[in-house]
């Protein structure tokens, strides 16, 4: 769990990984296709939790 000013970092970070992938793929789109391997990435940050999840939570908070 992040608070609202941890969310928005990550949410910066993941634009910022995102916009160095595309760069590259730039870079690299003119290479001969055997240079090139296929590459996929995804990341995300969602507000909710899965049920099974919720059913995992302890009953007392950590101190």
């Amino acid at each position: 769990m992040l608070s609202t000013a941890s969310s928005a970092q990550i949410i910066n970070r993941l634009k910022r990984l995102g916009r160095e992938l595309a760069e590259m793929h730039d870079d690299d789109k003119y290479l001969e296709l055997g240079e090139r391997r296929p590459a996929s990435l995804l990341l995300a940050i969602r507000p909710w939790e899965l049920e099974s999840f919720k059913q995992l939570r302890r009953k007392t908070p950590r101190v």
